[in-house]
């Protein structure tokens, strides 16, 4: 080998028992050996011969320098880190407000409407002063009709809020907005409510654009308004219930 023949003929320790000293002719290992200690270079035209039984082998290794060599440096304790990818920019020339999610946030106000057009009074008048029971019995038929119309209307009201919220999810991709958050969340709405969307929505918008939350605090506004509706008109039932229990007890009832 080319690189082996780099090596002159001398002394050098024996890839096989790294104790002793081995004679290496510039070509090959010899057998001869001798111990460690440094012993006198041999003559240049002087070399010692190999036992004429042993065949010369190839050296398992190319001989080591009488010296070993400075140590490298240390690796370093880290590689440097890169820098991290940035940040895609925020696109605030997008405009965000679609009517699409303003009707996903308003379209409910439309199941609470019928609600004020009912005649509660009749009814409660008819439950607790009616004796015999046959005008309760005629107003309890109107109010069960009234309650299935509100029930499906209200499905009618979930059904054009899925069909909005995919219509604002397609305006929004066509604006240039990646991966808006997807329609399909709108289907929350039928177990808990269409808020899953629109703060959905206004989060992944506000990432991409710095704003979006306008029909968030919208929705937020809805909500609060139809609790306290509610908790008003219930209220106001338990006091006509209340008024009209303390005249059916009281003596001049009929």
């Amino acid at each position: 080998m080319t690189d082996a023949q780099q090596f002159p003929p001398g002394w050098y320790a024996d890839p096989d028992n790294p104790s002793v000293h081995r004679w290496w002719n510039g070509t090959a290992w010899t057998e001869a050996r001798q111990p460690a200690n440094p012993a006198p270079a041999a003559p240049a035209n002087a070399a010692p011969a190999a036992p004429a039984s042993a065949a010369p082998a190839a050296p398992a290794a190319y001989p080591p320098y009488q010296q070993a060599p400075a140590a490298y440096s240390s690796a370093p304790s880290a590689y440097p880190s890169y820098p991290s990818a940035a940040p895609a920019p925020v696109r605030r020339d997008i405009p965000t407000d679609t009517p699409w999610i303003w009707l996903v946030v308003f379209v409910p106000l439309l199941s609470i409407v019928p609600l004020f057009f009912l005649d509660w009074n009749g009814f409660l008048e008819a439950a607790v002063l009616d004796p015999n029971g046959s005008a309760s019995a005629e107003w309890v038929g109107s109010f069960t009709g009234a309650t299935l119309l509100l029930t499906l209307l209200g499905y009618l009201v979930i059904a054009a809020q899925i069909v909005f919220a995919y219509l604002d999810w397609r305006a929004l991709r066509a604006r240039g907005i990646d991966k808006p958050f997807h329609w399909a969340w709108i289907f929350f709405t039928l177990v808990i409510s269409n808020g899953v969307y629109v703060i959905g929505r206004g989060v992944v918008l506000r990432r991409q654009t710095g704003k979006g939350l306008g029909p968030v605090w919208a929705w937020i506004a809805v909500s609060v308004g139809t609790l306290i509706i509610g908790v008003v008109f219930a209220s106001y039932l338990l006091n006509q219930l209340f008024a009209l229990a303390a005249i059916y007890d009281s003596p001049m009832a009929p």
